[in-house]
Parts: C-alpha cells; sequence; structure tokens
C-alpha cells in the first residue's frame, strides 16, 4: 500500500489528540489555545473551540461531548454539545494537577488519563504555576453517584507519563 500525505493547513504550532466526530476531524492547536475542525468533503478548516487553555489529548463519548487535557488549565475538562464547558478534576488530594496529557474512556465511563509536568515548555507559553504534586502519574476518574467523579491515582512508578 502506498500512502500519500498532503498539508491542508499551517500556521499551528503543536498539534495533537486527533478525534474523528463522524464528518470532521478535530485536533488541538495547543500553542494557540484552540482545537481545529477540518472537514475533507470542503477542506475548510476552522476553529471549533478557543481559550483552550492549552488543550492536548481529546476523545469523544458515544453521546459526542467532548473531553479534554488542558494543560496550562490543570484540569479535566468536557464541552458539551452546547458548547457548556464543563471541569471534571482540577485536583489530587487537595493539590492542582500537573499538566494533564492524553485522555482514555473505558466502557464503564471512566475517565484515564496521563499528568505529566510540561508547563515549563515553550509549547505553553505561560507558566501554569508551582508544581504542587510530588509525582507524575496517570489517574483515573470513577462516576460518583448523584453526578461528579472521584479521582484515583493508578501509577506510582512513571516518570513523564505520556498516552
Amino acid at each position: 500500500m502506498t500512502l500519500r500525505f498532503e498539508k491542508v493547513a499551517g500556521g499551528m504550532t503543536v498539534t495533537e489528540g486527533p478525534v474523528w466526530d463522524g464528518k470532521a476531524l478535530l485536533f488541538a492547536d495547543i500553542g494557540n489555545c484552540r482545537i481545529m475542525r477540518y472537514d475533507p468533503q470542503t477542506n475548510v478548516l476552522t476553529v471549533f473551540k478557543s481559550a483552550t487553555r492549552h488543550a492536548n489529548g481529546m476523545r469523544l463519548d458515544a453521546e459526542g461531548r467532548l473531553y479534554v487535557c488542558e494543560g496550562s488549565g490543570r484540569a479535566i475538562a468536557r464541552y458539551d454539545a452546547d458548547g457548556t464547558l464543563t471541569v471534571l478534576a482540577d485536583r489530587f488530594e487537595g493539590k492542582r494537577l500537573n499538566s494533564p496529557n492524553d485522555i482514555a474512556l473505558d466502557s464503564k465511563g471512566r475517565i484515564w488519563f496521563s499528568d505529566p509536568r510540561y508547563g515549563a515548555a515553550p509549547v505553553y507559553g505561560d507558566n501554569p504555576g508551582p508544581l504542587e504534586l510530588d509525582h507524575e502519574s496517570v489517574f483515573r476518574l470513577d462516576p460518583a453517584p448523584g453526578g461528579g467523579y472521584t479521582i484515583k491515582r493508578m501509577t506510582f512508578d512513571t516518570t513523564k507519563p505520556n498516552g
């Protein structure tokens, strides 16, 4: 099989977290704090969301809600279809997360994410503040009775978990 690559856009910094919504490709333009939407039928690239606090890893659930790791926001957030933003987690044991990076959703409604420390990297442009946690880990958000989530640390021996 021969692959052919075609550049469809430019002017972005680091791009990550691609997800397919059934019609178009969403991806994070991390340094410009926005989520882009590319429609391959029309070849049109638009800003899907702006001011994303350095969105990185993303996933869609079965209801079409977009879950996002916000690096400088130091949070896991969800965008509902109507555009409502809900922060699902930004702390563990009372301390701010490091720089949530990549995310996965499982069949039980749990949200898994890596939390390295990338805040000092040039891509962030602004420093998200001092490190509060003394570890870089993988976490899991479990749905809680009555709504919301509980957060659990899942790894104890990782350094800069990614993916």
